[in-house]
């Protein structure tokens, strides 16, 4: 049975605002199709986003929500179960990491993990070089170099890693789109099998290239801020809408 990873910002929402056909179109997709909302998102916890979109009116379990966190706290605790994590990040997210029975320090930690951070300064990127420097290895929950909201892009994950890698002469390992680990533990989640698997996005890299890599088959929404920033680099989908409101009229192909 073909299953669906869907992208949630630029293809089910802008903002805080459901796009036009989407909820309708997921509540299709979900009547005979395993699906997972995939985001690359890291300020905000995988419950928030959930209600979120349960506000907008789409019909959904909180288990059908995948995020960047859930992905590193998986890979974290595969490498050790109850490692002493770093956190550069907001909200509520912080809590994922402690309920999943990690340690929550910035002293002697094992990992220094990154995430979005808007309100981070010097002295935090003093902390996790230090950090870094004393041997914590360095973990990048996406490297995303900016994302969209309503009124236009934002700096991202990405540049704050680069950052830290030039510094402490580490390479970070980053887990969320378009990276292997991410689409191996959204898998795992959804207990569907690659070849049988379909990524719905709107973002060529993250999305589009990185599900191609990883062996899946690809729906490339067009027409969003991301698309039109990175569309010159002509990467090629299996198919092409101009809205998830679209999916109707490929199933059937996507068989």
């Amino acid at each position: 049975m073909t299953a669906f990873f869907i992208d949630i910002d630029g293809v089910l929402r802008r903002g805080d605002r459901a796009i036009a056909g989407a909820p309708e179109a997921i509540r299709l997709l979900r009547a005979s199709h395993p699906c997972l909302l995939v985001t690359n998102a890291t300020r905000l916890s995988a419950d928030e986003i959930f209600a979120g979109l349960v506000k907008m009116g789409f019909s959904i379990s909180r288990e059908e929500v995948f995020t960047p966190i859930d992905a590193t706290i998986a890979y974290i605790k595969k490498q050790k179960p109850a490692a002493r994590c770093h956190l550069i990040m907001e909200g509520k997210v912080r809590a994922d990491f402690a309920q999943a029975g990690l340690v929550l320090t910035d002293t002697t930690p094992d990992y220094v993990v990154l995430g979005l951070d808007t309100k981070l300064d010097y002295a935090g990127l003093d902390r996790a070089f230090r950090n870094l420097k004393a041997g914590a290895k360095l973990i990048a929950a996406n490297a995303t170099r900016f994302y969209p909201l309503e009124d236009g892009l934002h700096l991202g994950v990405g540049p704050f890693a680069k950052a830290l890698e030039s510094a402490s002469g580490q390479e970070a390992v980053v887990i969320g789109k378009p990276n292997p680990e991410f689409f191996r533990a959204a898998l795992e989640r959804l207990g569907s099998k690659r070849e049988e698997t379909v990524m719905i996005g709107d973002d060529p890299f993250d999305d589009i290239q990185g599900g191609k890599n990883f062996g899946l088959r690809t729906v490339f929404i067009e027409g969003t801020s991301v698309a039109e920033e990175l569309k010159k680099n002509s990467i090629q989908a299996d198919f092409i809408l101009t809205g998830i409101a679209e999916i109707a009229r490929i199933l059937d192909r996507l068989k």
